[in-house]
């Protein structure tokens, strides 16, 4: 197995589960956004405007990751110089103890 998968795989796993949903990244990412939709670096539907975004809250996101970035929601991909009993090892280890109930957590801090 490659080092360098089970590095990379480890920092995936704990940003998923245990992500960065404080007011400094959300103000971060908010104001990257609002940038982008107001350069029209691409295609955003009608609704998504600089106002639209503004009204959105740490709260808001906090509650949509508890809803949405669930294990059942998800998949998971590996694909390389690895075997299938590998692949399957390393995402228990680093998968094996997320649960929804994980997410019950984020939408209360």
């Amino acid at each position: 197995m490659v080092v360098g998968t089970i590095k990379t795989l480890s920092i995936f796993a704990k940003s998923i589960q245990e992500p960065a949903l404080n007011q400094t990244s959300f103000e971060t990412a908010l104001a990257t956004v609002i940038a982008s939709v107001n350069a029209r670096e691409r295609y955003y539907p009608e609704t998504i405007t600089e106002s639209s975004l503004k009204a959105l809250t740490l709260n808001d996101i906090k509650a949509y990751y508890a809803r949405n970035i669930i294990p059942s929601n998800t998949y998971l991909t590996i694909a390389g110089n690895i075997s299938a009993s590998e692949a399957k090892a390393l995402a228990r280890k680093s998968f094996g103890a997320w649960n929804n109930s994980t997410y019950e957590l984020l939408a209360t801090k």
